[in-house]
C-alpha cells in the first residue's frame, strides 16, 4: 500500500514538473513576443513610452520565470532525495542532473559557440531590456548624430531604464543557473531533515 502511495506521489510530482516546464516555455514566449512586440511599436510610432514599458513588463515576467524554476527544482530535488531511494530503479532526477551538470561543464569547454548561444539565451531579457534602453535614447536624445537631453524627465527615465536593465540582468542570471538552485534546495531539504532528528 505504501508503495502504492509513493508511486502515486512520484506522478504527481513529475507531472506537477512537467506543467512548470511548459509554464517557463510560456513565459519565455510571452517575454520575447511582448518586447519585441513594443519596441517595433516605439519605432513605428516614434513614441518612446513603448520602450520604457519594455522594461517595465519583463521584470515582473522574468521574476515569474525564476519562481517557475525554483519550483521545479524544488519537485527535483524532493524526488531525488525522498522518492528514488524508496525505488530502485527509480533514478532519473539523480542520474539526469549529474549528467546535464558534467555535459555542460564539458561540452561549454570545448565549443565556444556553444558558450555565446548559452550568454544570449541566458542574457536575453538582459539583452532585450538594453536594446529598449538604447531605443529611448535614440527615439528621445539623439539628432544629428548628437546626445541632447531634452529635459530632467528624459534623464530621470534614462537612468530608471538604465537600473531596471541591471536589475534584468541578474534576474536573467540567477535564472540560468539551474545547479545552484538545485544544491540550495538540497542543502534547505537536509536541514529540515537533520531538525527533525
Amino acid at each position: 500500500m505504501e508503495q502504492e502511495i509513493l508511486q502515486l506521489e512520484y506522478n504527481n510530482i513529475k507531472q506537477e514538473i512537467f506543467t512548470l516546464m511548459q509554464r517557463c516555455d510560456n513565459l519565455i514566449v510571452a517575454i520575447f513576443t511582448v518586447s519585441v512586440s513594443l519596441i517595433g511599436l516605439g519605432y513605428e510610432l516614434n513614441n518612446a513610452i513603448f520602450f520604457i514599458l519594455t522594461v517595465i513588463f519583463i521584470i515582473p515576467m522574468q521574476g515569474l520565470l525564476n519562481v517557475r524554476r525554483y519550483h521545479m527544482a524544488r519537485c527535483s530535488i524532493y524526488i531525488r532525495l525522498f522518492l528514488e531511494p524508496c525505488f530502485e530503479k527509480l533514478r532519473w532526477e539523480t542520474i539526469v542532473g549529474d549528467v546535464d551538470s558534467k555535459f555542460k561543464v564539458l561540452y561549454t569547454k570545448e565549443n565556444r559557440v556553444h558558450r555565446l548561444a548559452s550568454f544570449f539565451v541566458g542574457a536575453g531579457s538582459g539583452i532585450i531590456s538594453f536594446i529598449s534602453l538604447v531605443s529611448y535614447i535614440n527615439n528621445r536624445m539623439i539628432i544629428n548624430g548628437y546626445l541632447i537631453c531634452f529635459s530632467y524627465i528624459d534623464t530621470i527615465i534614462m537612468i530608471f531604464m538604465l537600473i531596471c536593465f541591471f536589475v534584468i540582468f541578474l534576474l536573467s542570471k540567477d535564472y540560468v543557473d539551474y545547479t545552484k538552485i538545485c544544491q540550495k534546495y538540497e542543502k534547505i531539504y537536509k536541514n529540515i531533515l537533520n531538525d527533525e532528528v
